[in-house]
């Protein structure tokens, strides 16, 4: 499984390096043709930094780097009209174009590149034409990285969402099964309901301005309402866990149904975890068996006479959890 792992790493890393040097020839290539400029590196630099791992973060510091520079060239216009070329102005157009940027909330990038483009312009020209120049390359060199991310292999995350999601319940699953042994080993279940709210937050970022990923959507819908429906489960859990350490274990003996209600809602997570993963028809009737034997032993236990201390800790805590089946077998089953 490593091995796997870190081949589709190297894949990826691979696939990346190649967009990059395909964006930057392509930029080099339109520049030369269609401005017959004869080194035009401003072009393929601007697709170079705006290639990122997703296309929509590739459109967002597209944005901030043509910004950058249109903030950088008129600071340093309206400097050098004033003062000229000298120490001080160039101080100068430095600090009002990364402070320009900053005022504006145009993020790290853009104040960058708005500070870089203004000593450029300092240093090499401020005639119209080689500012129009550096404009026309950024520009025609962003508009190029983003299309090439957009339009060859774009990045998909939601495999890596919809594994993350899976885990998790079967996870959840696993803490049901462990109890009523305390949960001092093992990755904490917070931690892990962070990791897949994380990964199902970039499968959404993924597929923005993705066109060819549009069929996608569908799936990260699902995967977005299992995430929702699981971020609650696990607070459920972990408070039915507080609820098992406050009692002692002739409690839980005496709760006789306990065992039998967690294997059940145990199994349930489980089945959950593969209909997440897979979710055709076989899947959802697996998971709507998992249910109904859950809420058979549900009424049982409800039914049974306990301690009275279990009856007001325990079985709330149960019957809270047991509360979110209706949730977890509501999805339908989805093409990918």
């Amino acid at each position: 499984m490593r091995s796997m792992r870190r081949l589709f790493a190297r894949a990826a890393v691979g696939l990346q390096l190649t967009k990059t040097a395909l964006a930057a020839g392509l930029s080099w290539w339109l520049a030369a043709a269609l401005f017959s400029r004869a080194r035009p590196y401003f072009a393929p630099l601007a697709a170079i930094l705006t290639i990122q791992v997703t296309v929509a973060k590739s459109v967002s510091l597209g944005g901030q780097r043509i910004l950058g520079v249109v903030g950088g060239i008129a600071v340093s216009f309206a400097v050098a009209h004033w003062l000229g070329v000298s120490a001080g102005s160039v101080a100068l157009v430095v600090l009002t174009a990364m402070a320009l940027a900053a005022a504006l909330g145009l993020g790290p990038n853009a104040v960058t590149q708005a500070a870089i483009t203004g000593l450029l312009v300092m240093a090499l020209g401020t005639k119209a034409s080689y500012a129009a120049a550096r404009l026309v390359d950024t520009i025609l060199g962003a508009t190029v990285a983003v299309l090439v991310n957009a339009l060859l292999v774009p990045p998909d995350a939601t495999p890596a969402a919809m594994a993350a999601v899976a885990q998790l319940s079967r996870l959840i699953g696993q803490r049901l099964t462990d109890l009523p042994d305390p949960p001092g080993t093992g990755e904490p279940l917070a931690d892990r309901l962070a990791a897949a709210r994380a990964t199902v937050a970039g499968a959404a970022e993924s597929l923005r301005f993705a066109p060819l990923l549009a069929g996608r959507r569908r799936r990260l819908a699902r995967i977005q309402r299992a995430e929702a429906v699981l971020v609650r489960l696990t607070w459920r859990v972990l408070d039915l866990e507080d609820t098992v350490r406050e009692l002692e274990s002739d409690d839980l003996r005496r709760f006789g149904q306990f065992d039998a209600v967690r294997a059940a809602m145990q199994e349930v997570l489980a089945q959950y975890g593969g209909f997440v993963g897979r979710p055709d028809r076989a899947a959802a009737a697996r998971l709507c068996q998992a249910s109904a034997a859950l809420d058979r032993e549900w009424s049982r236990a409800a039914q049974a006479p306990t301690h009275a201390r279990a009856s007001a800790l325990l079985i709330t805590a149960v019957a809270n959890l047991t509360r979110m089946v209706p949730e977890l077998t509501a999805l339908q089953p989805a093409r990918h």
